[in-house]
């Protein structure tokens, strides 16, 4: 764990936009992308290219789409810029493998390949890691910033992880999360058994206790 976790670092951003709380990032977060989780479906409003614009999961914290893009490439280099110029500190690519380190504005944002999340307590040791980011963004109170999580359409392998980063901060029931991942997934491009194998990933997951959040925490973050 502490190893997959230190190779997750690794590349960890010389500086971000920097805050003066959680609540202020929140807030600066919540203008650019306010598409809470319980909403509809990713905004089919795009960014470049047929890209999907971030979809809110914990404000100021944690963001997830997709390329939405049969070619199944990384983002674009015009989508990286504006990651990097908004403040995001992290993107991971579930699907295609991208080791590479984007600066502007003498920030730095780095892009790194994660996986897909397993059928287990911890979602698996990627996904297990991630949630220690997370956790570590939350308790840096507004010096470090977010994590945008994206696939290749934004309404599965991403969303799936996304349920599982609800169900460890923000208390939702797996009722509730599969109920989110339902309406995420516009396409219904997933057919079965893919679909009930999502379903099993956030069904197994277990949140982990010493990860947990304090009620003025959550308060902040969830919605």
């Amino acid at each position: 764990m502490k190893i997959i976790l230190s190779l997750l670092l690794t590349l960890a951003p010389a500086a971000t936009l920097a805050f003066n709380s959680l609540t202020e990032q929140a807030t600066y977060f919540q203008s650019l992308y306010n598409n809470p989780p319980s909403h509809t479906a990713i905004s089919k409003s795009k960014m470049f290219v047929e890209e999907t614009r971030p979809k809110a999961v914990l404000k100021g914290v944690f963001y997830f789409g997709g390329t939405d893009n049969e070619k199944k490439q990384i983002l674009s280099s015009g989508y990286q810029q504006l990651l990097c110029t908004e403040g995001f500190s992290q993107v991971y690519s579930v699907y295609t493998s991208v080791n590479k380190q984007i600066t502007c504005n003498g920030r730095s944002l780095s892009y790194d390949h994660i996986g897909e999340a397993f059928v287990a307590s911890d979602g698996g040791d990627k996904v297990s890691a991630l949630m220690e980011r997370i956790h570590g963004i939350i308790k840096a109170n507004g010096s470090q910033g977010p994590i945008y999580l994206h696939c290749f359409y934004g309404v599965h392998a991403s969303n799936t992880i996304a349920q599982m980063v609800l169900k460890q901060f923000c208390d939702i029931s797996d009722s509730q999360a599969l109920s989110n991942w339902d309406k995420v997934d516009l396409y219904d491009s997933l057919k079965e058994p893919g679909t009930s194998l999502q379903a099993e990933k956030i069904l197994a997951f277990q949140p982990d206790p010493s990860l947990r959040l304090s009620a003025a925490e959550k308060a902040v973050v969830c919605y």
